[in-house]
């Protein structure tokens, strides 16, 4: 994955480099799409009802795309509970090749398996609309892990 190396290795800071710093940062570099930088205080996934994830995710567009953390897509945003919660506090990309890039607090960034560990804590998938798989969008090493099938569909829908 050479073209996420930049984004693996950064310093958490709460509200400024964070999971959802890293999700903007994916999102606005590998599919174009721009998400707004909300405020957010300080140990939020602590306040009882503040649901930042999701109440944010609908509002920039994205829609829940399945209720199996196992149907993923590359650029699905998972969202997840981590600790003692059932409000989703944490957010993961599924960037492909069985493995998510995510930024937990006070770790660096970084990318991981997505196995059972994290299958369990997801909470949503969602998925953004307008991001649609055409080769124009995908980069080379994005289209090589797809399946002979699924490339030579997308090479149908291309026009030439």
């Amino acid at each position: 994955m050479q073209h996420l190396q930049h984004l693996q290795g950064i310093d958490f800071e709460e509200g400024w480099q964070d999971c959802y710093t890293l999700a903007r940062q994916y999102y606005k570099e590998v599919m174009g799409l721009d998400l707004k930088d909300y405020a957010r205080p300080s140990q939020w996934y602590m306040l009882p009802g503040f649901n930042f994830f999701d109440r944010l995710f609908p509002d920039e567009g994205f829609t829940q795309a399945t209720n199996n953390a196992n149907d993923v897509m590359i650029g699905d945003a998972l969202l997840m509970a981590m600790g003692r919660t059932d409000t989703s506090n944490h957010i993961a990309i599924y960037v492909g090749q069985g493995l998510i890039l995510h930024h937990l607090t006070g770790q660096k960034s970084r990318l991981d398996p997505y196995n059972l560990k994290w299958r369990e804590r997801v909470t949503r998938v969602l998925r953004h609309p307008s991001y649609e798989m055409t080769f124009e969008n995908l980069t080379m090493e994005t289209l090589a892990q797809l399946p002979f099938a699924v490339r030579q569909r997308l090479s149908k829908r291309t026009p030439t």
